[in-house]
């Protein structure tokens, strides 16, 4: 994943960074709804779906739970580039 750095160096001549904000923290409490809603209407599902999508999806949310927990792999979110346009002189 490139670094900050990185990121604004490859943006710099075309974007203006309005903001940064990292998405981790807050994501970490909707991946969590999301499992406890699907887990608890798991039985009106699971006839059609079957045990291995319902353990496949927990594996996929839980993993991205813990992926965007790490401040190096977290999404950067809302406004990072808030329009294209050209930079101002």
């Amino acid at each position: 994943m490139p670094s900050i750095a990185q990121i604004g160096a490859a943006v710099e001549k075309s974007f203006v960074m309005e903001d940064w904000h990292l998405i981790g923290p807050d994501y970490d409490r909707t991946l969590m709804a999301w499992f406890e809603n699907f887990d608890s209407g798991w039985d009106q599902l699971k006839a059609k779906y079957g045990e291995r999508f319902y353990r496949l999806w927990k594996y996929y949310l839980h993993l991205l739970r813990r992926i965007l927990s790490r401040p190096a792999c977290s999404t950067l979110a809302n406004r990072l580039l808030e329009a294209w346009r050209p930079r101002r002189l």
